[in-house]
């Protein structure tokens, strides 16, 4: 006991002498002297304060970059090791973690309010509660008896919703007590899931082809909206929450867009040549979908055009997501690479090929610095991202 509470003490006393660390969730840039200082400390005998170091310099990213070059020329041999090895990482792998706890492949990813926490689910039939500046796992769930594809978070982010291959709603507390209450059961597999604003119901999109509108209290299906030949493959909100879009399968093809309230179909966005397998909004007025013709295609949803169109995977996208801004969108893969793109452009800003599977989700962290990736190779990956010019 004693020798335990002396190295919790020499640690906390390493992480004091090195300030307040950077974290996944933080608006803020660190100061000139906060980064110099902490790149000073790669240099530090005690291997504690080193090893936080390193750990702090891998999330700051890009901006750590001039301050580690100064140092390449260090004469302290495992100083220039130590530099080399972080600016390897920052300009060509970009990963600041990669967690492995699953035991079969991963399907979907949800980002929990805050930018600390995150779950993955997946082919295992467990749900994962990640802590997203350690890495590592900070509780599991289980309770379903079959593949977990589909994952929804409560608009009070304590609570959320999963569904999958066992046709079954589950919900869940985030912290607290970890048995699920079985929420509803559908009469197909669940695909994908989404809250509506007020917490009230969800959106499920089943293999049936159908939208089902379930009670959040009472598990009680509300509605049933049909408009696809296929699988309900992803669903979207817009972000003033009126509009709804659902994403089909191989035999469908198509992206409805609906009324949120009513589920009247507004329109039909037709153009992918294959099962439509991802949907986001980039604004209220325009959204992306990905799917298994391996081609984004950004929509303007007022006059059902695609504006433009992201070649670049060589296999089918699984996974999209938005940057809070609209500016930036990121895809993941059956080619196992997650891009990052300028919507405005269509440019590809960078690429990330450490998984070694295809990537079924993908997400931005609120502050958009950071994206996390789940693939089928068993393993969610934060990378962090170029800054944006300001």
């Amino acid at each position: 006991m004693f020798r335990r509470l002396t190295v919790l003490f020499v640690s906390l006393v390493g992480m004091a002498a090195l300030g307040a660390q950077p974290s996944v969730s933080d608006d803020d840039d660190p100061d000139p002297a906060t980064l110099e200082r902490l790149v000073q400390s790669l240099g530090s005998s005690d291997f504690r304060k080193r090893g936080a170091a390193m750990n702090a310099l891998r999330k700051v990213g890009d901006l750590a970059v001039p301050y580690l070059e100064r140092h390449q020329n260090s004469a302290d041999l495992e100083m220039r090791r130590r530099v080399e090895d972080l600016l390897s990482n920052i300009k060509i792998t970009g990963e600041v973690f990669s967690y492995g706890g699953h035991e079969k492949g991963i399907i979907s990813l949800a980002m929990l309010p805050g930018d600390r926490r995150a779950l993955s689910a997946g082919e295992d039939r467990t749900i994962r509660l990640l802590d997203l500046n350690s890495g590592g796992e900070v509780r599991r769930f289980e309770g379903h008896t079959k593949q977990v594809w589909a994952l929804a978070i409560a608009p009070d982010g304590k609570s959320f919703a999963s569904g999958g291959q066992d046709y079954a709603i589950q919900l869940w507390n985030v912290d607290g007590d970890a048995k699920p209450h079985r929420l509803a059961i559908l009469p197909d597999c669940v695909r994908c899931l989404v809250y509506s604003p007020d917490g009230k119901h969800l959106w499920a999109g089943a293999f049936d082809g159908k939208v089902h509108v379930v009670d959040a209290k009472t598990g009680e299906t509300k509605a049933t909206w049909p408009g696809h030949d296929d699988a309900v493959m992803s669903l979207a909100l817009s972000p003033d929450g009126s509009t709804l879009l659902s994403a089909g399968g191989y035999r469908d093809q198509s992206v409805c867009v609906r009324d949120a309230k009513t589920g009247e179909i507004r329109r039909r966005l037709v153009g992918h040549r294959h099962h439509v397998c991802a949907v986001a909004f980039v604004d209220d007025r325009h959204a992306v979908s990905g799917g298994y013709d391996n081609v984004i295609r950004l929509w303007n949803l007022e006059s059902g055009k695609i504006e433009r169109e992201f070649a670049g995977h060589h296999s089918g996208v699984y996974g999209l997501a938005v940057s809070r801004d609209g500016k930036r969108l990121l895809s993941g893969g059956y080619d196992k690479i997650v891009r990052l793109w300028d919507i405005a452009s269509g440019e590809e800003l960078r690429r990330f090929q450490q998984h070694t599977d295809g990537i079924n989700a993908i997400a931005f962290t609120s502050n958009g610095r950071y994206a996390l990736s789940a693939s089928n190779d068993c393993t969610v990956r934060l990378f962090y991202l170029p800054r944006m010019a300001k």
